[in-house]
């Protein structure tokens, strides 16, 4: 939050937008929205890490998820062919490591 004080953000009139989940709200004991003192700071932050593990996403599609290695390592999926090493079907887009253009 402290990016959203620095000139550039103030600048653009940025401001965090913080969804209200029925879990952080029950977490935080109610209401964490800002106020006065220690204690609301303390539940405003608990309520932030909350969203954080409920809410957070990626932006981007995961490739690569596949193990590329060697024959003999047991964690690989396919080796440096491309080959499956471990008798799975695996889908193409799984050991791709870019996206196709």
């Amino acid at each position: 939050m402290r990016l959203l004080r620095t000139k550039a953000f103030q600048s653009l009139g940025a401001s965090a937008h913080l969804p209200r989940y029925k879990e952080c709200v029950e977490a935080v004991g109610g209401a964490a929205g800002p106020g006065p003192g220690e204690d609301a700071r303390a539940r405003y932050k608990e309520y932030v890490n909350c969203i954080v593990r409920i809410g957070g996403i990626t932006g981007y599609h995961p490739l690569g998820t596949a193990r590329l290695g060697q024959p003999n390592d047991p964690k690989a999926v396919v080796d440096l062919d491309l080959r499956s090493v471990c008798h799975m079907h695996q889908s193409f887009l799984e050991i791709l490591m870019s996206f196709i253009s």
